[in-house]
């Protein structure tokens, strides 16, 4: 066998400094918000030295102070499922750190066999609550989706039960995994504020609404297209992110509506923030899926954020958090006529979309900000640490 079949060449490592906190990914990417924006510069900022391993084969670089590890990417699932978490430990333990945070649930597996060897700390952060999410595939028959849900529940909780601390990404996850880890706390990915400064301002505002994220069916991306098709006031959609798929891409792009449909692509934080200020509100109509049911939509803290207001499913806990503050309009994410209905609102009333935006604004500079996160998130270190 090779000796860079995990995307590293042994002949070559150089030792490392160590370091105090490492991440750790073998599916998401080196440039992803919650890991690098937020979670690594936090801590960078806080005085502590980070680095980043990701198997996502683009090689080593330094970012304003974050050290970035890449180790090979496997395209296929089941290789970068097996082998991924191999080469991503490889390297990562040669920089010999206090804490490893774990961003990826098969990065569990191999956490009892390194406990035996390092004297590390190991944190597994859950970024979405992974059985529940098995209950939604559509390509799996029922019996199977609820087979296999349960099976990955136990695998999980055995694990987490075995490592020092969890991270969940809402306090659902957090309550779940602190029934088998009592070190448990909340990091939910609300926005960095000083991302969106800009205020709406009525003299830029569009009549047009926007959606920022992966694009994708059980993101309700024919629905709104749908409901562009029917709206009265002829509103057009700025739409930002990718399609993971190609066969969504080109239904979506082959629909009536994609006319009306500015589409920027993956863009970076400042584009967002500019393609932000201009529009009249955010959709974030998630389908009524298991795992989205509970979750917190980062896309709809940053629309509040950027003083926007948000049109959103009708889920309980996003309803009441919109109802108490009084920063959008719930609708059912699968009726294309309520979402044109919400449309056409703001559209005709752009005084009380700026209204709205403005409370949401307020509610994510008292609440729905990174700041308090941050501050949970060190704390958290420290008592490990």
């Amino acid at each position: 066998m090779p000796n860079d079949i995990y995307g590293i060449n042994m002949n070559n490592l150089e030792v490392d400094q160590n370091v105090d906190i490492c991440h750790l990914a073998s599916a998401h990417k080196r440039n992803d918000t919650r890991i690098g924006v937020k979670m690594a510069r936090s801590a960078i900022e806080a005085g502590y030295s980070v680095g980043y391993v990701v198997a996502d084969g683009d090689g080593e670089e330094n970012l304003n102070g974050l050290n970035i590890y890449g180790t090979k990417r496997f395209r296929h699932r089941l290789l970068r499922m097996i082998f991924g978490p191999i080469g991503v430990y490889k390297r990562a333990m040669k920089l010999k750190a206090k804490i490893y945070h774990l961003h990826d649930p098969e990065l569990l597996l191999l956490v009892p066999f390194l406990k035996l060897f390092s004297k590390s700390k190991f944190v597994f952060d859950s970024h979405e609550d992974v059985p529940v999410q098995f209950l939604g595939k559509p390509y799996l028959t029922e019996k199977t989706r609820k087979k296999i849900s349960w099976v990955l529940e136990f695998v999980i909780n055995f694990l987490c039960a075995r490592v020092h601390g969890i991270v969940g990404a809402t306090p659902f996850i957090r309550d779940k995994l602190s029934k088998v880890n009592p070190n448990a706390v909340d990091i939910c990915n609300f926005p960095k504020l000083s991302e969106f400064e800009g205020r709406q301002n009525p003299d830029v505002m569009r009549s047009g609404i926007a959606y920022v994220g992966n694009i994708g069916d059980s993101r309700g991306i024919i629905e709104l297209l749908d409901a562009l098709q029917i709206c009265q006031t002829g509103a057009e959609l700025d739409l930002v992110g990718m399609f993971p798929q190609a066969e969504m891409e080109n239904r979506a792009r082959s629909h009536f509506s994609w006319g009306k449909v500015k589409f920027h692509g993956w863009v970076g934080r400042q584009e967002v923030s500019e393609v932000l200020r201009g529009t009249l509100a955010g959709i974030v109509t998630l389908k009524p899926l298991p795992n989205y049911i509970d979750a917190l939509p980062v896309k709809m803290f940053e629309y509040m954020g950027a003083g926007v207001p948000v049109i959103a499913s009708d889920f309980p806990v996003l309803r009441e958090i919109i109802e108490e503050y009084d920063c959008g309009i719930v609708v059912d994410p699968l009726d294309p006529q309520a979402i044109a209905d919400a449309i056409d609102f703001f559209v005709n009333n752009p005084s009380r979309a700026l209204e709205m935006g403005l409370n949401g604004r307020k509610a994510a500079e008292k609440i729905y900000n990174w700041g308090e996160e941050e501050r949970k998130l060190l704390r958290f270190y420290e008592k490990l640490l």
